[in-house]
């Protein structure tokens, strides 16, 4: 919600006007003259923002209470020239240096170079990488600024050959070869440039098929004579209605009128097995977060606070808990951040300490109780900090870490750590000797555990197989959201149970008996294992809390591009320094190094890079935009026509081009940006001229309507069709998240908010877009947009891992 003099603006609404909840905070912003001074969500917590006498943002402010005591967590920013040159957080800055063009040259934390960059002369490419720790990559091109080959240069040894890159005639990746570990892939597309198939030079190979409106129908993953096959059909709108991983194992989806998965049903061999979901309402007001959930013999009851946060839930299993019902409830302070947990499951209640750059502090348990605790713990772990770097835990729990100069961990205990390629992890010495090698992408391809080599495979970002040694091979398949939905384990096939906190809680055999189910504590440490395999498929399955994967040698978790020791509820490594440069507007993100910023019950972070929101939410475009154009007007930075394209195809748009044919997406995307940009000045425009809410929203609708359609009244056979689909998607988008705009939103492919939310964060860094092995369903779209936007803003641009391009 937006409020300004007395005008009020709420992004979220349903067709007739009711608010549709989500857990994406809205949050009230008060209007100041031309700046946004103050903010409120919908719990009553107030976010200030200060201004500099150029109007930039200089700093964002929040008060928390803890333990009956106020303290005021506050960022602030400094710039040179309009150029953002230091961010001050938790008693230390980060600082960031530019050349006379505005490139990026190096960034800082605590006064300390901990990354640099290199580019070629009069404004070029990006031509080296140099980490804090000695690490150094390079990178050379081709006459149309394609990377042609970087190499590699650790800090003591001599420069070597790192990835190859070949492109085709259209300007796909043809072929790309990794010479440290000697992985290659090659690449087919078909005339619309859509990846058909990719292999390897282990005679592994994948294969896609789409149907006409681009949705995947079938992904193929073979390993010499052998392979699986998952298949996808989808209803009128778009929408996963089912997954097959054989013709006797399936999972089909259902839908209620708001758009809402309403069940889910595993069918096997010998039964059928359901998710069902149930959404309550207030009055008139719709709740897209599920308030109770049936899945594998048990029954789960959700409760919510205003900003989406679970505070309650309830768990009835007559299976592993005798039919009894059992209540985990939390608490947050005014950051969101979880401060207290009664988990009867686990039989204690937990309180956690931060300080105010978001460190846990401190950790106490009791024995279980609802209200008042005892004067004393049962079990305290304590936290001390870097005095310099003030983000980097070098205590727990009387445990001692040490960390290069880059952030990375090097010692925890008797555990070593060693890193590659500046911030990939090499390798783990804690009684085991461990190694692990990587691909282009920065996939881990190969893990060693004492000689005992486990090699995986991927079909873009999602692991499709691993085998150990001689042992038989794990295979995994995935439904069109990229979430993992069965597993092959000694030819028998298993199929994943997931909570609403998206944690595999259990498996499900042919006969539909759950035989594993797996219990964690709140920050994804493994707390058991029951039922009758679990000492076979359940110890087997590496897939747990959250979806992760799990290491079982080191108890960390795989998140792609760092590792997470939920053990001292972080990650072992600091984070890509983009985050803190990609929301200046608010707190979170300035912290490299905690996990989903201190929420780890309703937040997710798959890829280790940006949490995002795990239950629920989804957004439209238009409302995108305009809370991006909001944004910027808080930050004080120019919210160009490239930042609007890039709001407008991360929302609805991109990936509602998803379930149009490709001659007429090619066509709709200038329309749609033109659109897009016409809504926000149209909605910015009217907000400041203090119009009523539904005037701002339908002259931003209006606006958006009358530019697409005035450039497709030519040039297309059926305008009425694309008029039809424009409607659906100014609607939806404009509303966002009610009625015909949930429909909408989810008919052009966002059904799933973590992965949309994912490629957002994607396409606006202007990144991972090199035609690679097909990264998600609407692959092609992503490219696409990426293609209008790879010019977006080279001067802050690098590769997140060192080994990508």
């Amino acid at each position: 919600m937006i409020r300004g003099e007395n005008k009020e603006i709420n992004t979220s609404y349903l067709s007739d006007h009711n608010t549709y909840k989500t857990n994406n905070p809205e949050y009230i912003v008060v209007h100041n003259t031309d700046n946004f001074s103050e903010g409120a969500d919908a719990r009553g917590n107030k976010l200030s923002y200060g201004y500099d006498s150029a109007n930039r943002l200089s700093s964002v402010s929040h008060d928390v209470t803890q333990n009956g005591t106020k303290s005021t967590v506050k960022n602030t920013y400094t710039y040179t020239k309009d150029r953002l040159t230091g961010i001050s957080h938790n008693g230390f800055s980060y600082g960031f240096a530019y050349d006379a063009f505005g490139n990026l040259t190096g960034e800082s934390a605590a006064g300390k170079q901990i990354i640099g960059y290199e580019y070629e002369a009069a404004n070029g490419n990006l031509l080296k990488t140099t980490y804090a720790n000695g690490d150094s990559v390079r990178f050379t091109y081709d006459g149309q600024d394609r990377v042609l080959l970087s190499y590699y240069k650790p800090a003591s040894g001599s420069e070597q050959k790192l990835n190859e890159y070949v492109y085709d005639r259209s300007g796909n990746l043809a072929k790309v070869t990794n010479h440290m570990t000697g992985k290659s892939y090659e690449f087919d597309y078909d005339f619309l440039d859509r990846l058909m198939r990719a292999r390897d030079n282990a005679d592994n190979y994948y294969e896609y098929t789409y149907d006409v409106n681009n949705n995947m129908t079938r992904m193929y993953h073979g390993a010499g004579v052998y392979g699986i096959a998952t298949t996808y059909s989808y209803d009128k709108d778009g929408r996963e209605t089912t997954a097959s991983a054989s013709k006797n194992y399936y999972r089909t989806t259902e839908y209620d009128p708001l758009g809402r998965i309403a069940n889910q049903l595993w069918h096997t061999p010998a039964a059928i097995s359901g998710a069902i979901y149930e959404y309550s309402s207030s009055g008139t007001r719709e709740n897209g977060l599920p308030s109770s959930l049936q899945v594998g013999g048990s029954n789960y009851g959700y409760a919510y606070d205003q900003n989406g946060n679970i505070t309650e839930y309830q768990v009835s299993d007559t299976n592993a808990s005798g039919g009894t019902t059992k209540t985990v409830a939390y608490q947050y302070d005014e950051l969101n951040r979880l401060i207290r947990e009664n988990n009867q499951i686990l039989n204690k209640t937990v309180t956690y300490a931060y300080d105010i750059g978001g460190n846990l502090v401190s950790e106490k348990e009791y024995a279980y109780a609802s209200g008042t605790l005892p004067a004393s713990a049962s079990v305290t772990k304590t936290g001390t900090f870097d005095s310099v770097w003030k983000d980097k835990l070098v205590k727990w729990n009387g445990v001692a870490m040490t960390y290069d100069a880059s952030g990375n961990m090097l010692t925890k205990g008797n555990t070593k750590y060693t890193w590659t390629l500046g911030n990939a992890l090499a390798s783990v010495s804690n009684g085991k000797n461990i190694q692990y090698s990587y691909d282009h992408a920065g996939h881990r391809i190969k893990k060693v555990v004492d000689g005992a080599v486990t090699q995986m495979c991927y079909a873009g970002d999602l692991l499709v197989s691993e085998r150990t040694g001689s042992e038989k091979t794990l295979w995994y398949r995935y439904d069109s959201s990229g979430n993992v939905i069965a597993l092959t384990y000694e030819s028998e096939i298993y199929m994943y149970l997931r909570n609403a906190q998206n944690d595999i809680i259990g498996l499900l055999d042919k006969d539909g008996k759950v035989v594993v189910r797996y219990t964690y504590d709140s920050w994804g440490q493994v707390v058991k294992i029951e039922g009758t395999l679990k000492d076979k498929v359940g110890a087997r399955n590496p897939f747990r809390y959250k979806g992760y994967y799990y290491d079982v040698e080191t108890g960390l978790y795989y998140c792609r591009s760092r590792y997470y020791d939920p053990a001292i509820r972080r990650f072992i490594s600091a984070d890509d320094t983009q985050v803190l440069r990609d929301n200046l507007d608010m707190l979170g993100e300035k912290n490299l190094y905690t996990y989903c910023d201190d929420n780890p019950i309703t937040r997710v972070d798959g890829d280790g890079q940006c949490w995002d929101i795990v239950v629920g939410a989804v957004i439209g475009a238009a409302m995108n935009v305009l809370a991006g154009g909001i944004a910027a007007a808080v930050t004080g930075q120019e919210y160009t026509v490239t930042d609007m394209i890039v709001a407008g195809f991360a929302g609805a748009v991109a990936g509602g081009l998803g379930s149009i044919e490709k001659p007429a997406v090619l066509k709709i995307i200038g329309a749609i940006g033109g659109g897009v940009i016409s809504a926000v000045y149209a909605g910015v425009y009217s907000y400041k001229r203090g119009d009523s809410v539904l005037a701002t929203v339908g002259n931003a609708s209006t606006a958006f309507l009358t530019t697409v359609f005035i450039s497709n009244l030519t040039g297309f056979a059926d305008s009425s069709e694309f008029c039809e689909k424009s409607i659906a998607i100014a609607w939806g988008a404009t509303y966002g998240v009610g009625a015909s705009s949930i429909a909408a939103s989810v008919s052009l492919g966002v059904s799933n908010s973590v992965s949309q939310n994912y490629w957002e964060k994607k396409i606006g860094q202007g990144r991972y877009f090199d035609g690679r092995t097909g990264t998600s369903v609407n692959y092609n779209i992503w490219k696409t947009s990426a293609g209008v936007l790879k010019k977006r803003p080279k001067k802050t641009y690098r590769p997140s891992n060192a080994y990508s391009v």
